[in-house]
């Protein structure tokens, strides 16, 4: 899998490998995490797309449906509710491509269906307007429809900042090539211009950015944030299968699960509809909010596996997930990512400032033999010093290296100054 990117927000070029462990190294504010947030809009757009057509085409229905003249069985005029039976049932007919839609069709099952409300008609003139009504708003062309979609999502996800700051004449585009087959988008003043595609993303994408998200799981606040929001969600599932199932080798899950109980030798339990870590050496339960910054790091991957969230083949995103991690647990947390890929063929991309870090992916990929299944890149900025341009490092890991060093050269002459005075 390939992603390029040209003039798309801070990103001037780039042109990336994502296959098996991505490490994208940096200073600050060059560009890191915007790749991340890419590939997660477009692996998670087609599930973003039908829920919205499905709310907005159920919306629309509803304000059609008002034109109806009703009344319940006591005699009271009635106006159907956003939230009916009858507004569901409708979007599924015409959502069934197997149903052949006529005006005489839909009408039938409109009528059909407020029958079963016990509701009754007082004008049967109205329906053949209605029906042409719903027909029309499902004929709308659909690649302006997905068109519109894509830019109130990538609006949502990256804050009305899409294309260059500093190249507002220029377009964002975004292409991602998988097997030779490409999905091109193009966006103009924030707008998307352009979605071609030869594929269908089957494979989800899961973005953490922060441990904290575990804080929201039972929190009543409206999340705005699409990314936050579908992480959360992803959390709470439950599926009744998980990645673990489908390796049936128990000497990989013992490798895998070493690696977590090295960190937690625990149980996450929903109880009480809250959630709790449970140890098993002392049958003490805390509640996953009342955990360190650090563990919570762990919960989150040890949960999306599993609840059945994490499957096989997805897309894991982790921006700067050393942060709240000692450097012990750094190298911990590096062992787990490449052993998650190697036996559950993840495609893993990571933002990191960690020499820890950094070098821990790069040893620990090389004992479990999938180095060669790891891509490295540095993003510099480009000449005019505000975009920011990736370079592959595979071949010279000392250019990420020297750049992580700079601060300790600054602190080791600080030192010795210190000393000669």
């Amino acid at each position: 899998m390939k992603l390029k990117i040209y003039n798309f927000a801070k990103i001037e070029e780039a042109c990336i490998k994502i296959d098996g462990i991505t490490v994208i190294c940096g200073d600050n504010d060059t560009g890191k995490s915007i790749v991340g947030k890419v590939l997660f809009s477009i692996f998670n757009f087609y599930d973003y797309k039908n829920v919205t057509i499905e709310e907005d085409l159920k919306y629309k229905i509803f304000n059609i449906l008002k034109k109806l003249n009703l009344k319940n069985k006591f005699g009271v005029p009635f106006i159907i509710p956003r939230n009916s039976l009858i507004i569901d049932k409708i979007f599924d007919y015409i959502n069934d491509l197997s149903n052949n839609i006529s005006i005489k069709n839909l009408i039938s099952i409109i009528k059909k269906n407020i029958q079963k409300e016990d509701l009754i008609i007082l004008d049967d003139k109205i329906f053949d307007e209605i029906a042409e009504n719903i027909l029309e708003i499902i004929s709308m062309k659909n690649s302006k429809l997905t068109l519109e979609i894509m830019s109130d999502y990538f609006d949502n996800i990256f804050e009305s900042q899409i294309n260059n700051l500093f190249n507002k004449n220029s377009n964002a585009l975004l292409e991602l090539e998988i097997k030779k087959e490409k999905m091109n988008i193009e966006f103009k003043s924030n707008e998307c211009v352009k979605f071609e595609s030869d594929f269908n993303i089957i494979h989800n994408a899961f973005y953490i950015d922060n441990p904290f998200i575990i804080d929201y799981i039972n929190g009543d606040a409206d999340i705005d944030n699409f990314i936050l929001k579908k992480t959360i969600d992803d959390f709470i599932t439950n599926n009744n299968k998980n990645v673990f199932d489908s390796i049936k080798n128990k000497e990989i899950l013992e490798k895998v699960y070493n690696v977590l109980d090295s960190v937690m030798n625990a149980k996450i339990i929903n109880k009480d509809d809250d959630f709790y870590l449970h140890y098993n050496t002392n049958d003490i339960e805390i509640k996953l909010g009342n955990l360190s910054a650090g563990l919570k790091s762990f919960v989150i991957i040890k949960r999306l596996l599993e609840n059945g969230s994490l499957n096989e083949k997805d897309l894991l995103i982790l921006d700067e997930p050393e942060i709240h991690l000692h450097p012990k647990w750094q190298l911990v947390y590096a062992e787990l990512i490449v052993l998650l890929q190697k036996y559950f063929n993840l495609t893993i991309t990571i933002t990191t400032h960690s020499h820890y870090f950094l070098e821990a992916i790069n040893r620990f990929s090389k004992k479990h033999n999938i180095d060669e299944r790891v891509n490295f890149y540095i993003t510099e900025l480009a000449e005019n010093q505000c975009n920011a341009v990736f370079k592959n490092v595979n071949d010279n890991l000392d250019i990420i290296y020297k750049k992580m060093y700079e601060p300790l050269e600054i602190l080791n002459n600080m030192r010795y100054e210190e000393e000669m005075e």
